[in-house]
This record gives C-alpha cells, structure tokens and sequence, in this order.
C-alpha cells in the first residue's frame, strides 16, 4: 500500500516556529514530528512505499529524510511541490504512483498509534470508497475548527463538514484516510482532498479506535499544549517512545 503523508502547508498557524524550520521537522518528544509517524508506519508492512509532499524548506527536508530512510524496510519519496498544490492536486498529479487499489493519507501534523491493519481490513470490509478516521470530542472550540462527521448506526457518514457554522454532531474527522484509488477520479478542479470526501456520491464510513489518542499540532497553540502534555504525562510519552 502506498502512503502519503501530507506535509506541503506553509505553516502560517504556527506563526515564527515555522519561519527557518518546516513544520515537520518541528521536534516533539525527542524527534522530528514526522518521524514519529515514519516510525509507526514501519510496523505494518503492507506499506511498501510512502510519499511525503514538501513546499517551503524542501532542503531541509531532504537532508533529513535522507538522513533516516535507510531505518525503514518501506520506500520514502519527496514530492518537491514549487507550487504549493493542495492536497487534491497532490493525489491527482501523482495517480500514477498508486499501485494498489487502495492507498492511505495522512496530514502529518496530527498523529495517532491508529492500527493501519485493522484500518486496512474495515475499510475492505465496509466495501466502500472512503474510511475516515474519527473519534468523538466535546471540546467545542475544536469542533467548530475542525471536519465533524454525522454517522447512523452502521457508522456510515451522513454528513462531513469542514469548520461547520454550527455544532450537528461530535465526531471529528482526525486526517487519516483509507481510499480505493477510483476516488482520485472525482478530484477534477478541487485541490483539497477533504472537499472531495464531502461529496454526497462517495459512500464513505468512520473508523474508532478506541482508548488510543490523537494529538494535534496544527496551530502554534496546540503544539505547545502537545509539548505541556508531555511533559506531564506518562501514557502521552509512551505514545511518542
């Protein structure tokens, strides 16, 4: 399976964090971010390669990867984006790398221990087009910034929302997504790929992983709350160990 972990945004939200240092490289418990996720990704090997897009910094970048690639049995790629293209583009520029009927994206500033195996057998299972990692919060601030999803009993979606003007459910959609590779089709002119999940003709499911955490670094305020909460926390040191 292919894997690609999103990683092109310009990082305004981070605001001076991000003026000489690319958010992945941002470091978080000892590690570059994105580390974290090569590391977990290396568990599974039904992954055989994994494709990260870069922007701003790209040298940078670069010099890392090529540091680390050697640790991992799966192949890692860079997507040199001069134009930044959005993460529709991104998928749709790149289908021809897409071996496998069905590929995985990540945005790569959130992270979870999510289990890509049983992700991987749900999704094949649901027979569907998309499975959206979720989880329920009752924060409302992050509901109101984030993708929240309405689901049935089946836990098929009803309904996805990016930044809803009002709160109709608590399940957040995490930026993890198992896709058959048939949905690169309904890109066309939409160069970002949650808007394309929104679509009502992609029959799509949400996927819970119960007792495992999510952390955000998206903005500069939820990255020094991930680095407080690690600093306090044990179970929150596992996750990243």
């Amino acid at each position: 399976m292919q894997v690609f972990l999103m990683s092109a945004g310009l990082g305004t939200r981070m605001e001076e964090l991000c003026e000489s240092t690319p958010k992945p490289l941002l470091v978080v418990a000892g590690e570059p971010f994105i580390k974290h996720w090569l590391n977990h990704i290396g568990l599974y090997s039904i992954v055989t390669d994994v494709y990260i897009n870069v922007h701003l910094h790209y040298d940078k970048v670069e010099h890392y990867i090529n540091s680390v690639k050697n640790e991992f049995d799966y192949k890692i790629h860079l997507l040199h984006e001069q134009q930044l293209l959005g993460t529709g583009h991104t998928l749709l520029y790149n289908k021809d790398k897409i071996k496998n009927n069905v590929f995985c994206v990540i945005y790569a500033d959130v992270f979870s221990k999510v289990n890509l195996d049983a992700m991987l057998t749900y999704h094949i299972a649901k027979q569907c087009k998309a499975t959206l990692y979720s989880r329920p919060d009752l924060d409302t601030n992050k509901l109101f910034s984030s993708g929240i999803l309405d689901i049935d009993d089946n836990n098929k979606i009803i309904k996805f929302v990016e930044k809803p003007k009002s709160i109709f459910s608590n399940y957040i959609a995490c930026g993890l997504y198992m896709c058959n590779k048939s949905i690169i089709d309904k890109i066309e002119n939409e160069n970002d790929f949650s808007k394309v999940l929104m679509r009502n003709d992609i029959d799509k499911f949400a996927y819970f992983q119960p007792n495992t955490e999510i952390y955000d670094m998206g903005t500069k305020e939820r990255y020094n709350k991930l680095l407080q909460v690690l600093e306090n926390n044990i179970n929150a040191k596992k996750d990243f160990s």
